[in-house]
């Protein structure tokens, strides 16, 4: 407890706008780093875009897209958006070199999808990318990413091991 005049604190710093930082000749802090947002994290991640040979679990061609990357920075899994920044520009590693844990038949509410398969990888916690086999184009594309929990509960129970038979 304070006593009559006391200073507690010496001085109260406020945090710089990032107005204020860019305007500065002073590095930002680590404290003060701002983190990027969806648009940023889809502009750094153009680079992956196109279309790659696929022989990791099964193989064939997979696509990624523009619209794909969009798609899986706004539908990331809630406890993952924090790590948006990390994951996403690891979307090709996860497909080429991640765990291949198996695949599961499209429930009737994706039309142009034959099936889904699964790629898991840690990147600071374990993840899964949910890749979709499109009919039309005969090419895999990303589809979802879901933090273990998620995919724990709402994937693993309808997930068949091996090579999909479809």
């Amino acid at each position: 407890m304070a006593e009559s005049g006391e200073v507690i604190f010496e001085k109260f710093v406020p945090m710089r706008s990032a107005v204020e930082r860019a305007e500065s000749k002073t590095p930002v802090t680590h404290q003060e780093s701002v983190p990027k947002t969806n648009r940023q994290i889809i502009e750094d991640a153009q680079g992956l875009v196109g279309k790659y040979d696929l022989d990791n679990g099964v193989v064939g061609e997979y696509e990624i897209t523009k619209t794909d990357i969009h798609n899986l920075v706004y539908e990331i899994s809630g406890e993952l958006k924090g790590d948006r920044e990390t994951i996403i520009p690891r979307i090709r590693d996860i497909i080429e070199n991640g765990e291949y844990v198996g695949w599961s038949a499209d429930d009737g509410t994706h039309p142009d999808v034959a099936y889904f398969t699964y790629y898991s990888d840690t990147i600071g916690q374990k993840i899964y990318l949910g890749m979709r086999y499109m009919k039309s184009t005969k090419r895999y594309k990303p589809h979802a990413i879901y933090s273990e929990t998620r995919f724990k509960e709402d994937r693993a129970p309808q997930i068949v091991k091996g090579t999909p038979t479809m």
